[in-house]
């Protein structure tokens, strides 16, 4: 197993209190890393990558800056993209709408086309 999510967890939550209490949801959040072939180094290790996911981006944290912490620790785009979709769906869903708002304003959707007749 890769030795990744104390550094994650330090590198997310440098003032971090725990966000969320102990329940069920985590162990379906390690369910997902587990079915999805995500390596972590201790069950207790992995929901805390997935608190600080969900503690960091309810605190304003850029989703990004957030791939590139789990990045640093050593997993992959995709891992980080799992991860955090396993967060979001199991931990804290709340968050979902969030990193949406996030994703919208950094990439806006195109213009629309010029009007018929346009010649520009």
């Amino acid at each position: 197993m890769k030795l990744k999510s104390a550094a994650v967890t330090t590198t997310l939550t440098t003032a971090m209190l725990l966000a969320a209490p102990a329940n069920a949801d985590q162990y379906d959040f390690v369910s997902v890393l587990d079915q999805s072939g995500i390596t972590y180094s201790s069950v207790s290790d992995a929901i805390n990558v997935g608190k600080s996911i969900c503690h960091a981006i309810r605190n304003n944290t850029y989703v990004g800056d957030v791939f590139d912490a789990l990045t640093a620790s050593g997993w992959s785009y995709r891992e980080n993209s799992i991860i955090v979709k396993a967060a979001t769906q199991t931990m804290c869903p709340d968050i979902g709408a969030i990193i949406q708002e996030q994703i919208h304003i950094t990439n806006p959707p195109p213009p629309p086309p010029p009007p018929p007749g346009w010649t520009g």
